[in-house]
């Protein structure tokens, strides 16, 4: 859990050179993620794991443009979850989905303190349905 995959390039949440560690509230977020996010229908061997956290998550403080969920990698996204990771008051912090409005994301600061804490507690091999891919 290092982030240094997000780190790679400007995501939702993160800029670019900056790592954070990203995952959802439920499987079926974590696969449409993983499909809406991807350049390619041909996805490697995958594991959909279980974190816990040592904590609360934090709710998302902060203010969206109206247009946060059309932007690729919207500014005013990347300037939470950049305060966020620097300010390192919280390990997680609560998102909104920019695909399933009203459902939410977790990311995760890989350079909290606690960050040792947060352990992956299940992980399962996992195949996308073809009917998804």
């Amino acid at each position: 859990m290092n982030g240094l995959g997000a780190a790679k390039k400007s995501g939702r949440w993160n800029p670019k050179g900056v790592p954070l560690v990203y995952c959802s509230e439920s499987r079926a977020m974590c696969v449409l993620e993983v499909i809406a996010n991807s350049t390619s229908k041909h996805f490697p061997k995958m594991r959909m794991v279980t974190i816990e956290f040592p904590n609360e998550v934090a709710e998302m403080t902060g203010d969206l443009s109206d247009n946060w969920a059309d932007e690729t990698a919207g500014a005013s996204s990347r300037k939470i979850g950049a305060d966020f990771i620097s300010e390192k008051k919280h390990l997680a912090m609560r998102v909104p989905s920019s695909l399933v409005p009203g459902d939410f994301n977790i990311v995760i600061n890989p350079l909290h303190p606690s960050i040792s804490k947060a352990q992956i507690v299940d992980a399962v091999d996992f195949k996308f349905g073809k009917r998804l891919i």
